[in-house]
């Protein structure tokens, strides 16, 4: 292994997502410790989690967006979206 790092791809469905969650978010019994250290995921799912702010609630170190187009524009849903994170 060239890393540690333990990645999850979230994507899929609502079902799929919501079993990625219950499999690969926490430890059993411990809301404050995360299994993952990188998330990838798309923006179709970030728009997705609008309404719950699962993604907006974690607390980021870092986001990474490649979307820049779709920053550009201070007023638009994914701009709003994503200032919305819990990012340090």
């Amino acid at each position: 292994n060239w890393t540690d790092l333990n990645c999850i791809v979230f994507h899929g469905n609502q079902e799929s997502r919501e079993m990625i969650v219950e499999h690969e978010f926490e430890f059993p019994g411990r809301s404050d410790c995360l299994k993952f250290n990188v998330m990838i995921t798309t923006w179709e799912v970030v728009m997705a989690d609008e309404r719950d702010k699962l993604l907006a609630n974690i607390p980021w170190d870092v986001v990474i967006v490649d979307e820049a187009h779709r920053l550009k524009n201070a007023d638009s849903k994914t701009f709003k979206s994503l200032q919305a994170f819990n990012a340090v």
